[in-house]
């Protein structure tokens, strides 16, 4: 009960399966212990349960959680978002049998939101590229920040360090959605199978249900392929004259 968040992952190095699970400030690794039926050809499964690995509680509360793997690694990191634009990056580390961070960062800069009042109370959106290319978190609901993810997130610990140090590692980039005419973001996913990252954005203006004979069709999305190492973004396509209380997107695999 009281969970925020749920996302599947692979954090132990054991290769099972496991379950992240946020309920506030608590932070929670579950364990899937799978049996199967070998007397069987297909071998279906017969009893499966979730047992808890470790929990910890942090000093903040969790706003989004994703998981990624990065290039490289045989395990996942958690991507944890905070109020106010910070990220930590979150690995297992098998020796000390806990959670350790990786890497701290933080998005946060009041100068941004002179003049903007609410804006500054929006919580965060995380999002994580299926095929571990970048993560992008949208920090005060006006700036999306993009997260490369490579091989200088392998290390457990923030003191070790890379054999070659990954000096062709990219750097983090900020897109100003609000510059491109997308505000009042409602949600934005990245899409599967893509060349490039690529993320959809659902976005529209605010209304209510007392003003449908104002205006239906007040949403629109828009989808944008990211250039990690230029530090771009080109626009895919776009659609408008969305439903007016559409609300979330969800990416579809390809065949």
């Amino acid at each position: 009960t009281t969970v925020d968040f749920a996302v599947p992952c692979s954090l132990v190095p054991d290769g099972r399966r496991n379950l992240a699970v946020v309920k506030n400030t608590l932070l929670e690794l579950y364990e899937l212990r799978v049996q199967s039926d070998d007397t069987l050809p297909e071998q279906p499964i017969s009893y499966a349960r979730l047992e808890l690995r470790h929990s910890a509680a942090l000093f903040g509360k969790i706003a989004q959680i994703a998981a990624i793997r990065p290039s490289g690694s045989a395990t996942d990191r958690l991507l944890l978002a905070f109020d106010y634009g910070n990220l930590a990056i979150v690995a297992w580390d098998p020796v000390r049998f806990d959670f350790s961070t990786v890497a701290i960062q933080t998005f946060a800069d009041s100068s941004l939101l002179v003049g903007r009042g609410a804006a500054v109370m929006i919580p965060p959106m995380l999002r994580s590229d299926p095929q571990n290319r970048c993560a992008a978190m949208l920090v005060h609901g006006l700036y999306l920040h993009v997260v490369p993810i490579g091989a200088q997130y392998q290390r457990i610990h923030m003191d070790d360090q890379l054999a070659d140090e990954d000096g062709g590692a990219k750097e983090n980039y900020v897109i100003d959605l609000e510059g491109m005419g997308i505000t009042d973001v409602k949600d934005f996913r990245f899409l599967e199978g893509t060349l490039e990252p690529t993320i959809c954005i659902l976005y529209g203006t605010p209304t209510w249900t007392g003003r449908i004979a104002e205006g239906r069709a007040t949403m629109a999305v828009r989808t944008l392929s990211l250039s990690l190492q230029s530090k771009g973004q080109t626009e895919i396509w776009s659609a408008t004259d969305l439903p007016y209380n559409s609300a979330l997107l969800s990416p579809v695999a390809p065949p």
